[in-house]
């Protein structure tokens, strides 16, 4: 029973950060995103044809790989050591480590909500906990039984997951 709670709160965690508590900013990141593709395409398109050559593609697919390459260059020496690259893949993984440190946050969250530990989550139990999954309760509760079950948040979490895999990765 502790492994469905906690994998309930895993699924529900999942979905609820990415559909109620950082829809908002995921919105924000994604509008910037395509900002920043577009601008990044209209200056790769240096003859300004509305089309990309495979030579303007290669420029500027060797701009950004001299962009990588000077952020791993910490010494700026015109050489990567194997130092340099350690630090680098550190450096995400310490960003990964964050990003994990408040998914566990949020399962903590989630887990206590479910008051009565029948491993699904009522409207009421959720609250204003999360708004905007309050808000989208009804479309989440596809079976209309009142409660958001673990697969109901297996769908929602694979729905946003693929929405995010169909979305362009952000910049660096």
């Amino acid at each position: 029973m502790k492994r469905t709670v906690i994998f309930l709160a895993l699924t529900l965690g999942a979905g609820v950060v990415l559909a109620a508590t950082n829809a908002e900013r995921h919105e924000g990141e994604r509008a910037n995103w395509h900002a920043k593709a577009e601008a990044r395409f209209n200056q790769a398109d240096s003859n300004h044809d509305g089309k990309l050559s495979f030579a303007e593609m290669q420029t500027a697919a060797n701009q950004r790989l001299r962009e990588r390459f000077d952020r791993l260059d910490s010494n700026h020496d015109g050489g990567v050591s194997l130092d340099e690259m350690r630090q680098g893949r550190q450096r995400g993984g310490e960003m990964r480590g964050r990003g994990r440190e408040h998914w566990q946050a949020m399962h903590e969250k989630l887990r206590t909500l479910d008051t009565n530990h029948d491993q699904a989550l009522t409207k009421q139990e959720i609250g204003d906990a999360f708004p905007r999954l309050s808000e989208n309760f009804d479309r989440l509760d596809t079976n209309h039984d009142g409660k958001l079950t673990r697969e109901e948040m297996h769908a929602m979490h694979r729905m946003h997951r693929e929405d995010d895999r169909d979305a362009p990765p952000p910049s660096p």
